[in-house]
């Protein structure tokens, strides 16, 4: 029997459960081209099998003070929607953060490091890294506050980055509305990471203008939906730097080659389809995949297993412990022909007073054994 998908702790498997989604998963394999361009097809689902009727909905049925945010939701659902298609179209690969790991990201700068050279394992996949405590989104909509648990990722035909949030209420409940999406083009990508967030969010208030302007220029509707669109982005705007810093830093990890990578299967699938996605040949392993994606159970790449001690207090939150953490950050350093290649190496956050616990001296330097000379 299939299970509950609103029941699961990743975003990506809880929008299953959403109206729209056997519609966009039928659609999302001629969807997307191999090199990440959207397909004339899955556009035209996209408008006539959800954007469209959903606003007929709302202009036959509410009250024209209503029409904007509710549009404005629509248009958010629709963007998800089209995330959700290359994330099946690309293979639904899901990577979990360890919470060992989240908070030593939470505590590694990326100011200096940017996404040139970026080589992401897979076009699309999902983070999830937890329920974040501190990282709240409560916008105009949303029934209660929800908080940063995971986010989609998708580099598209021409490198634009396009990062979305998923969200979850307090007990791992399903959200009530899509998280916040940013695009990152590739011509940030010289910039600093958080640099090119800020610009990213910068450019997205620009191209929705303001909503001074629309009611100044006679609350056309579309300006007023703009509008409702950058007041939920202006007031998610911290939230999303902050979550944006840590899947920038999941980023720079996932794009150098790491042996801190394990194959995992959701709790309560099938012994046996968990033991082949696990330990299978490699046609088994996708074969028991597939059954368990179908069955509604999530297979996982694992990071930071080792990461046997916790860096911060693992609830997502910035009070951290009373001892001394010196912040990490990312070197990129040139090698190969002509010095164009890039690696990033992780300088990790370092316990100073070692009475809170075994303290983690000097400089880290995380090196996979098969680069290691």
């Amino acid at each position: 029997m299939s299970r509950n998908f609103k029941l699961s702790r990743y975003g990506c498997v809880r929008y299953r459960a959403l109206p729209w989604a056997k519609v966009v998963s039928q659609a999302a394999m001629d969807g997307y081209t191999q090199d990440g361009q959207m397909t004339g097809r899955l556009a035209d689902t996209l408008n006539e099998r959800i954007l469209q009727p959903q606003l007929d909905v709302i202009t036959a049925t509410q009250p024209p003070d209503h029409w904007p945010i509710l549009q404005a939701n629509t248009m958010r659902a629709t963007r998800t929607a089209a995330i959700h298609a290359a994330w099946v179209r690309f293979g639904r690969q899901i990577f979990e953060l360890s919470p060992n790991l989240v908070s030593a990201f939470r505590l590694t700068d990326v100011t200096s490091s940017s996404f040139e050279g970026l080589h992401l394992p897979y076009r699309a996949f999902f983070l999830h890294f937890g329920l974040q405590t501190d990282l709240a989104l409560d916008d105009p909509g949303r029934v209660s506050p929800e908080f940063v648990d995971g986010a989609y990722i998708f580099q598209d035909a021409v490198g634009t980055i396009v990062i979305e949030l998923t969200l979850s209420r307090a007990g791992e409940e399903a959200s009530n509305l899509p998280g916040v999406q940013i695009s990152i083009p590739s011509e940030l990508g010289k910039l600093g990471a958080d640099e090119a967030i800020g610009r990213a969010i910068d450019n997205e208030l620009q191209a929705n203008g303001t909503k001074e302007a629309a009611q100044a220029s006679g609350r056309n509707l579309n300006q007023e939906v703009r509008a409702q669109s950058a007041a939920s982005l202006e007031t998610a705007r911290g939230v999303l730097v902050e979550a944006a810093s840590l899947i920038s830093n999941a980023l720079f990890y996932l794009s150098e080659p790491q042996d801190d990578l394990t194959t995992r299967v959701e709790e309560g699938a099938s012994p046996h389809l968990a033991n082949k996605a696990i330990h299978g040949k490699p046609n088994q392993k996708q074969q028991a995949k597939q059954s368990l994606t179908a069955e509604g159970y999530a297979v996982v790449r694992y990071c930071g297993a080792l990461f046997p001690h916790p860096v911060a207090d693992g609830d997502g939150s910035k009070e951290f412990t009373k001892s001394h953490w010196r912040r990490g950050h990312w070197r990129n350093q040139r090698h190969g022909p002509q010095l164009l290649s890039i690696k990033r190496i992780w300088i990790r956050p370092v316990l100073v007073k070692a009475e809170v616990g075994a303290p983690e001296m000097g400089r880290v330097y995380v090196v996979s054994p098969r680069n290691a000379v």
